[in-house]
Order: structure tokens, then C-alpha cells, then sequence
């Protein structure tokens, strides 16, 4: 028996593990057979060799939330402003002394006005002519009388005053800047005959007079 004595206790000083605690266990159950009061020497040292338990590993905390991006709203963007003016209506301006007036005025005035589908024709005669002196001139108000007669009935057509109510000499250029600015807003459209064409080199500012209107 003290062989066995010997040999466990070098045994329980190398074992480790599983293998030591079995060992362990039957060492215990031989020493219940002897006297107690080694036996309870013998299971304090048993007890003082027995392997610390492992150490409590703590759980790694769980990851993070990922945090979600917040959703983008797009604000609404201010619409550009369209302006609901109407456009400038385009209207046909046929210029002359109409001393008298006569039907191939209406003709060219009526003509364009469909041809060219054209609001109105304005009939503008002029006070003083300034290209050329017209020896025996019609006064002005028995022009305006006439070309009144003459508009009668003809829808479409129209007398405007503008260079008469002047009494002075007025160019075509002035006049019809003077009716696209209005009131009301238009865009002249500039008629004319072929004898009119055909000095229009003579007229002022003629170059201008073309480039800014029809």
C-alpha cells in the first residue's frame, strides 16, 4: 500500500487534464480506505494540486448597429416663371400720301392682310411727304375723309392718324417704331408698292428700316 502511495502522488504531481482528474478520483477512493486523518491530509494536497478552473472567457459585446443613411428628400426646385403675356400681334402698316386713295391701295392692303395672315393692315397716310414735294397737296383732313369712305366695310383694314395729327414731315422708320412700342405692343410688318420699292435707297434710314422690320 505505500507503494501505491508513492506512485500516486507522482503521478498527481505530472497528470494534467482529463487524465489527472481521473487519477484524482481513484487516488480518493483508495484513501477512503485508510485512517482519516491522513486521508484528509491527503485530500487537501489532492485538492491544492487539482488544475484552476479556466478562466470565464466574456462574450464579445455584440457588434454595432450599422447605422442606416437617412433617406434624401429632394425639395421641389422652384419652376421658372413663364410669362403668360401674349405675344405682340403682327400687323401690316401700308404708308403713303392716298391723295387720292383708290382701289389699288385697298387691293395690296387686303392682299397682304391674307397672304401674310396678318391681325390688320393700318393705312398710314403722312402729313408732309419727305422724299418729294407733292405740288397741289390734298389738305390733310379731306385725305383722311376719304380714306375713311374708302375703309368702309373692308373688316380687316384700318386708318390710323398718327403722322397726320404731327402735321409735320415724319419718316416711316420713326412712325413705325413709334407703333411697335404701342399701346398697344405690335410687330409692324412693313408694306409697300413697287413704285415705293424701287426709291427706297432715298428714303431714311433705309438699311435700318430693313433689318428691323418685315
Amino acid at each position: 500500500m505505500s507503494r501505491l502511495k508513492k506512485t500516486h502522488i507522482y503521478l498527481i504531481a505530472a497528470g494534467a487534464g482529463l487524465g489527472l482528474l481521473a487519477l484524482m478520483v481513484l487516488i480518493m477512493a483508495v484513501l477512503m480506505k485508510e485512517d482519516p486523518v491522513k486521508r484528509q491530509k491527503q485530500i487537501q494536497m489532492v485538492t491544492l494540486l487539482a488544475p484552476p478552473p479556466p478562466p470565464k472567457v466574456d462574450e464579445p459585446p455584440p457588434p454595432p448597429e450599422e447605422e442606416q443613411p437617412e433617406e434624401k428628400i429632394d425639395e421641389p426646385q422652384d419652376e421658372p416663371i413663364v410669362s403668360s403675356a401674349p405675344e405682340p400681334a403682327a400687323i401690316g402698316v401700308l404708308g403713303g400720301t392716298f391723295d387720292p386713295v383708290h382701289r389699288g391701295h385697298l387691293a395690296m392692303a387686303e392682299t397682304a392682310l391674307r397672304l401674310l395672315a396678318l391681325e390688320r393692315v393700318v393705312l398710314l397716310p403722312t402729313a408732309i411727304p419727305p422724299h418729294k414735294s407733292v405740288p397741289g397737296l390734298t389738305p390733310a383732313a379731306h385725305r383722311e375723309a376719304m380714306l375713311r369712305l374708302a375703309l368702309e366695310g373692308r373688316p380687316g383694314l384700318e386708318l390710323s392718324t398718327l403722322e397726320l395729327e404731327t402735321g409735320e414731315v415724319c419718316y416711316t422708320i420713326d412712325s413705325l417704331r413709334l407703333l411697335r412700342e404701342g399701346p398697344p405692343r405690335c410687330n409692324p410688318v412693313f408694306v409697300l408698292g413697287t413704285d415705293s420699292l424701287a426709291e427706297i435707297e432715298t428714303w431714311h434710314e433705309h438699311q435700318a428700316l430693313l433689318r428691323e422690320f418685315d
